[in-house]
Formats: C-alpha cells, sequence, structure tokens
C-alpha cells in the first residue's frame, strides 16, 4: 500500500476532519476558520500523533532563522488560536496535551480517511494528458538559410533578453531582522505612532487617561513628553521636525481641536477655531491639510481661510501626502464601519480615486505612509481589524506601464499595523499587537473571580439563571459554563456575529451579524442548544444590539442608520413570531440598551456617552438620569430597581449604582470600588459589561495591547 505524504492527508479526530491538502479544518462537515501558522501547528502535530513535539522543533519549522518574529509570544498565541477553534483547553485537554518545558503532544484518537472511496464527483476528475514529443522531420535542404535564420534567432533572442531584463520586477522588500523597543504592552492604536527622526511618540493606556509618550528611535527608556493636557494626540511632526501638531482629547473618535507645538516642548497655540478627525502638514510645511466628516481641507498656519480639497461624506483617517507635494492618500471607512479603503487625490484636487480598487470594500486598509524618497508607501491591510500585516507598495508603472501592486511585508501570528520608516529606509517602526482580553466577576467579599478560563473573548453575556454564558471569541458565538467548561459553538464566523442576548426563559440567543461580503448588519436568533440561525429583522441599512425585554416574545433593537422614510436612528422593538417592529417614542440618539426584568423600564445611553437615561413603557416617557464622561454598556441588578453602570472616564473607573423609582432617580449612585485595586495591579483598562444572576458585576479586562518594534528592511 502507498502511504500518502503528509501534506496530503485526510484526517479525522472527534468532530474535525483535517485536509492538508486543501489546508481547510471541518467540523461535523462546515468548514471552520483556521490559517497560517496554527494550521502549520496542528499539521504538525497530527503527523506525530501522540509523540511529543517541542517547541523548538516548531520554531524550527514554522520560523526559519531569517525571518523576524517574536517566538515565544508568536508561538503561545498560535496555540491559543489552534485550541479556541478546537474547543480545547490545556487545563482539560482533548486534543493538545502540554508538555511542560518541553513542548505539546497530540492525544486524540486519528483516523487517517485519505484511502477511502471518494466521492462519484470527485472519481470523475481526470488525470492530465501529456503528449509524448514528435519524431524529428527531415532537415532543410536549403542550408545557405541557416547563417541567416541563426543570425535572426540571435538578434530575437538579443532582443527578447533586453526586454526582460528591463520588464522583470525588482527584488523584492523584505525584513531582516528586528528588535522590541517596548515590553510594557500598554501602546494604544488610538495614538499613531510618530517620529521626529530622533524619537518615537505614542500613547500609552492608563485607566481613564491616556498618557503621550517618547523613546529614543535607537531603543532605550521610555517617558512621558510634556504637554499642558491630560489625555493628548500626536496628529504630526512637521517635514523640519520642529513642530508638532497636537489635540486634547476625551474619547475616541471625537471632533479634535487641533494646536500647534513646539518638538522641544514649549506652549502650544491653538489652529485658529480648526476641528478635525485627523491633520497632517504638508509636504512643505507651509500649511495644515486636515479632515471633517464633510471631507479633506487646507489651511495656514493661521488657522484661517480653509479650503476644501476633497468634499466626501464619511470617517477620513491616515492623511499623508506625498514627499513631492503632488498626492494626498487618506483612509476612508464605510459607514458600517467593517472596512476602510485607501484613496489619492491629487494636489489640485483632481484625479480623486481608490487607490486599490481590486480590493474591494470589505478589506481594512488603513495607515499609509511614504518613504521619504517617495519611492514606497507601506500601509496595513486586512481583512478584518484582527489580522493585521504591513504591505509595500513601490510607486510607478513597469515598463509595461502597469501600476505595481503591493506585496505583504511582514507576516506570522503576531499582527503589525503603524508602518512608520526612517528617513534613510533602513529601519521601519511598528506596533506589534500584544493583545490579551479577559473576564472576571467582582463581588466585594471575594473581588475579581476569572470567568470564561481566562478566554479572551468579547460581548460576554449571562443566561438568566446564571449557569451559562454566550460570548463571541475567534469571530464565532459560542456558550459554556462560567468556569470555560462544556463549550459549544453556536453561530460560525461566516455570519460574523456580535453582541448576543439570551432570552428569559434561555431558550434563545439573539445577536447581530452579517453573512460574509455584505456589510449591513441583522438581527438573527439561534436556539440555545444549537441549531440553524433565523434572520429576525433585515432592512437596507444597520441594525444593532438586541437586547430582550421581559419576556421571551420581543426584544429591541437600535437602527444606527436613517432609513428610507427619512426617520433618524433610533430604538424599535421588535415581535419575535410576527417581526412587526414598533418604534419607540423620542428614543432617536439612543443606545447601548438594556430592559428591566420586569420589562416596564428600559436604560439607554446618548450617542455623546455622555447622558445616561431611561424609557418607562408605561407612561411613554423619557427620564434623564446621570451625566458623564464616557458612560458605558447599563445592566439592571437582579431585583430589577437598581441601573448599574461606568464612566469609563472618570479616576479609577468606578461602577455605579443608581436606583429608579416610577421612572425617576431617588438618592445619590451609590460607588463600587471594582476596577481601582485592578488598575493598581497593572490592568489597562477595566470595562463593566453587565450584571451576573447573583449580583456580582461582570468586567472585561485588557490586560495587553501593542508594543513598539524596529524592523530591519531591504528596499531594493
Amino acid at each position: 500500500m502507498v502511504v500518502p505524504s503528509s501534506k496530503s492527508r485526510v484526517v479525522r479526530f472527534g468532530v474535525f476532519e483535517a485536509n492538508f491538502a486543501a489546508q481547510e479544518l471541518r467540523k461535523r462537515g462546515i468548514r471552520v476558520r483556521l490559517r497560517g501558522q496554527s494550521f502549520a501547528l496542528l499539521q504538525m502535530l497530527v503527523d506525530r500523533g501522540g509523540e511529543i513535539v517541542t517547541r523548538e522543533e516548531m520554531r524550527r519549522a514554522l520560523w526559519p532563522e531569517d525571518t523576524f518574529v517574536d517566538f515565544e509570544n508568536g508561538l503561545n498565541a498560535a496555540i491559543r488560536k489552534l485550541r479556541a477553534v478546537l474547543g480545547d483547553s490545556p487545563e482539560s485537554p482533548r486534543y493538545i496535551e502540554t508538555v511542560p518545558k518541553s513542548g505539546y503532544r497530540f492525544v486524540a484518537p486519528l483516523r487517517d480517511t485519505t484511502q477511502e472511496p471518494v466521492s462519484p464527483a470527485a472519481a470523475s476528475v481526470k488525470e492530465p494528458t501529456f503528449l509524448e514529443p514528435s519524431p524529428p522531420t527531415q532537415p532543410l535542404k536549403h542550408h545557405r538559410l541557416r547563417p541567416l535564420f541563426g543570425g535572426g534567432i540571435v538578434v530575437a533572442a538579443s532582443l527578447f533578453a533586453g526586454v526582460w531584463f528591463a520588464a522583470r520586477p525588482p527584488a523584492a522588500p523584505r525584513v531582516l531582522g528586528g528588535t522590541k523597543l517596548t515590553n510594557t504592552a500598554r501602546a494604544d492604536s488610538y495614538g499613531r505612532l510618530q517620529t521626529d527622526g530622533a524619537r518615537l511618540f505614542y500613547l500609552e493606556r492608563h485607566g481613564h487617561r491616556w498618557t503621550l509618550m517618547q523613546i529614543p528611535a535607537s531603543g532605550g527608556e521610555a517617558q512621558p513628553f510634556a504637554n499642558p493636557f491630560q489625555n493628548t494626540r500626536l496628529l504630526a511632526v512637521s517635514p523640519n521636525a520642529a513642530e508638532m501638531i497636537i489635540a486634547p482629547f476625551k474619547q475616541r473618535d471625537e471632533p479634535l481641536a487641533l494646536w500647534l507645538m513646539p518638538s522641544v516642548g514649549g506652549a502650544p497655540r491653538r489652529l485658529g477655531e480648526v476641528f478635525a478627525e485627523d491633520a497632517v502638514f504638508t509636504s512643505d510645511g507651509s500649511g495644515i491639510t486636515y479632515s471633517t466628516a464633510q471631507g479633506v481641507f487646507q489651511v495656514g498656519r493661521d488657522g484661517l481661510n480653509a479650503k476644501p480639497l476633497v468634499k466626501m461624506e464619511g470617517t477620513i483617517l491616515g492623511l499623508g501626502w506625498s514627499p513631492d507635494g503632488s498626492r494626498l492618500r487618506f483612509e476612508v471607512r464605510n459607514f458600517q464601519e467593517t472596512g476602510s479603503a485607501i484613496w489619492e487625490v491629487y494636489s489640485d484636487g483632481s484625479h480623486l480615486r481608490p487607490l486599490l480598487p481590486e480590493w474591494g470594500t470589505r478589506s481594512w486598509q488603513v495607515n499609509g505612509r511614504w518613504t521619504a524618497d517617495g519611492r514606497y508607501y507601506f500601509f496595513t491591510g486586512a481583512r478584518s481589524p484582527a489580522e493585521m500585516t504591513i504591505w509595500v507598495k513601490r510607486e510607478g508603472a513597469d515598463i509595461l506601464g502597469s501600476e505595481r501592486p503591493p506585496v505583504p511585508l511582514t507576516g506570522g501570528p503576531i499582527g503589525m499595523d503603524q508602518a512608520l520608516p526612517n528617513r534613510d529606509r533602513t529601519r521601519l517602526f511598528t506596533l506589534g499587537v500584544a493583545e490579551k482580553f479577559e473576564y472576571a466577576k467582582y463581588d466585594e467579599a471575594r473581588g475579581a473571580q476569572a470567568l470564561l478560563g481566562g478566554v479572551g473573548a468579547s460581548w460576554a453575556t449571562f443566561s438568566v439563571d446564571g449557569s451559562w454564558l454566550a460570548y463571541t471569541v475567534q469571530e464565532a458565538l459560542w456558550r459554556c459554563k462560567p468556569d470555560g467548561s462544556d463549550k459549544k459553538e453556536l453561530v460560525p464566523a461566516s455570519l460574523n456575529p456580535g453582541i448576543a442576548s439570551i432570552s428569559p426563559d434561555n431558550t434563545l440567543v439573539a445577536f447581530q451579524g452579517h453573512p460574509q461580503g455584505q456589510s449591513v448588519y441583522r438581527i438573527y436568533v439561534v436556539p440555545s442548544e444549537g441549531g440553524a440561525p433565523r434572520e429576525l429583522v433585515s432592512e437596507p441599512f444597520s441594525a444593532s444590539a438586541p437586547v430582550w425585554s421581559g419576556s421571551a416574545s420581543d426584544l429591541a433593537i437600535t437602527f444606527s442608520q436613517e432609513g428610507q422614510d427619512g426617520n433618524l436612528a433610533a430604538l424599535y422593538r421588535v415581535n419575535l413570531a410576527s417581526g412587526a417592529k414598533e418604534k419607540l417614542p423620542e428614543s432617536s440618539g439612543f443606545w447601548k440598551i438594556k430592559w428591566s426584568p420586569d420589562g416596564r423600564y428600559l436604560a439607554a445611553v446618548g450617542y455623546d456617552l455622555k447622558r445616561l437615561a431611561v424609557f418607562d413603557a408605561k407612561t411613554q416617557k423619557w427620564h434623564a438620569l446621570a451625566q458623564g464622561n464616557i458612560i458605558g454598556p447599563v445592566a439592571w441588578a437582579p431585583h430589577g430597581s437598581t441601573i448599574v453602570y461606568q464612566d469609563l472616564g472618570e479616576q479609577d473607573q468606578p461602577v455605579r449604582k443608581l436606583r429608579i423609582v416610577e421612572g425617576k432617580q431617588a438618592g445619590s449612585p451609590e460607588r463600587v470600588e471594582a476596577c481601582k485595586a485592578l488598575l493598581e495591579g497593572g490592568v489597562l483598562r477595566c470595562g463593566f459589561e453587565g450584571v451576573a444572576p447573583d449580583g456580582g458585576l461582570v468586567l472585561r479586562l485588557t490586560r495587553g495591547d501593542r508594543d513598539i518594534y524596529s524592523l530591519e528592511v531591504s528596499l531594493p
């Protein structure tokens, strides 16, 4: 019998089937997403089923010597992703066992199905036919033609060689090595990486505040950069590195008041009355280019007489001029925030076009930057914000007049973002993803206790009886017990599920999602024990954040865009059986909603995140409650008369409990210090997300974000 090579094997284990030739993993016949290093690790472990595969063997196989990667963190991330897809855990492994101080071992029984009969459709595929070479023909009798014919071959060959050498692609850019400049994982991607040549500038997150930091570009100790504001973004450094555009802020994604400040420190001055989403100096430093929700504008250094360059609605970020000042590039996010494309326009406002139209509208193209000589353009490209790779595009066209396509520069399990080349093109500074999240349940008697077994999940929510939770991880919707055991996938990643809500009778899970290739969110329900999701709400505009009322018969949703009838975004009540929708009166401008257990009150947060209100379903009236800086998700205590919320912009990020009587606030809010000790212990952010049935506070803890890397690059 012929034994198939490992690369062509089809192997079954448990409910999974791995096809190594097709690079596919299926669960009960349904393809699940597993790519790159994680899939390669699965293949290594399966090939040596029952044997120990050491970490060193994995390094040699997956990360060659000339590949730059933070191996320890990279391998840990790849193993975590593989275990998450398999629903496995290191504490009670069904598939992958950790062998302390050595490596890993695949422990599940394996069944090789490579040689099993194939389907009739597959069996009908024929092997390609190869023709034998024809016998030589009789030689030509006109021998005097041979020298001329031979000379023609030489001329043609010479011409071909000349064209080939001229048209052949240049050597590809590549990473030669690199250094990790920070090890705190505190760099925040909201503060775009900047440099004045000698220093790198970035934001660090510390609970309710951000600190603008500086670190030598050659490596060294990071220190705060002195400026007069508590939270400061550095948007741009002037071409001569003498001046900066800075902006104070209280929360992300709000219009920024622009200030100019000397790079060596000193008093900043306001740039007129300009408010912007992003800003950059012109290539000669004589003016400022900035973006708003209405387009891109140019203004002098006095901030007066702004002139439009591009009229375009949307979120416009990542402004960057070519070194010769002929072109501006910027990123535009689509309205559903499910993709971002880089656009280009000439300095006179003409030739507005997407830079990479073939990438489509569902990809992410962000954080573009030119090299100082204008020969290369770097940007971050990904299919989702969680899969970040640095791409590089050589400017200009080849000899045939075709624009050169971008090529990936980085890869591996650690995502790289915000490429920033130095002036001599020898180094590329980047932010490397070091995200680490976990859920905890807090009560005053026991403090914070781990939930979900430490899995880095999102949108976790308890069932009414407290016996299980629904959450998203690896872009799929799952359920499990509070300790992380008995995991079960409810909705695959192909539907992009998020923000789940469990019905009061624990039988259904409502969630927002959209099929791959589409960008408008819809509302679905799926049985809590598993089954096919059912579409409940589908409109030309996005519907999101479903929340059950006091019964399992209806829920509330948020329409986040204007409908065709011209109504503003608002809250609607949807009947589960009929699908009929009823708009809640005067609900425009609210989101982050939660019904009280008895279904009478609906707590909601304003779009500006600064106001908390409650809707009384009995009187059909709204009542204003609290004000804040950045109000997060709201919840109700189990007894149903107390709203629980958090102001993320408040020092120590406390949680507050507000008692409601007849729709109105009764007394002052109670302050609960659920996050203070966690933040003092190194947690970057402590976000309140809900209340457990026993009254415990559900917290999502951010323990890691980004680190700064310096990559040595070759740019031919």
